[in-house]
C-alpha cells in the first residue's frame, strides 16, 4: 500500500501542479476536470487489502457494495467513479487542499 499511496499521491502533486498552470490556454485553475486516473486490477480479490483500505480511506471503494452475482448471472466488470478530494502521502498521512490537492 505504501507504494501505490506514494504513486497515487504523485499523481495528484502532479494534477496540482497542472492547476497552478495559470499562463497555459489549456491547463489552470480547473485542470483536475480534464484528467482521468484510472486504477486498472483482476478483480477485487488480486488487490492487497491495505490498498483496498486506502481506497476506502479515499472513499473510492466501499466494501460489500459489489456483488458477483447479479439476477443469476455472474459480474464481469465493476466500474467506480469518484472525485476524491484527499490523498494519501507516502508516509500513509491524508493531504488535502490545504497541502495543494486540488479534488
Amino acid at each position: 500500500e505504501v507504494l501505490f499511496c506514494r504513486t497515487l499521491h504523485g499523481v495528484m502533486e502532479n494534477i496540482a501542479h497542472l492547476c497552478s498552470r495559470n499562463k497555459s490556454k489549456t491547463w489552470g485553475k480547473d485542470s483536475w476536470k480534464k484528467v482521468v486516473v484510472c486504477i486498472v486490477a483482476d478483480g477485487r480479490k488480486a488487490i492487497h487489502p491495505r490498498v483496498l483500505d486506502c481506497l476506502s480511506a479515499l472513499g473510492v471503494y466501499q466494501e460489500g457494495m459489489a456483488r458477483n452475482i447479479i439476477n443469476d448471472k455472474e459480474v464481469e466488470a465493476h466500474l467506480y467513479e469518484y472525485t476524491t478530494q484527499l490523498s494519501v502521502d507516502p508516509r500513509l498521512r491524508f493531504k488535502g487542499l490545504e497541502k495543494g490537492i486540488v479534488p
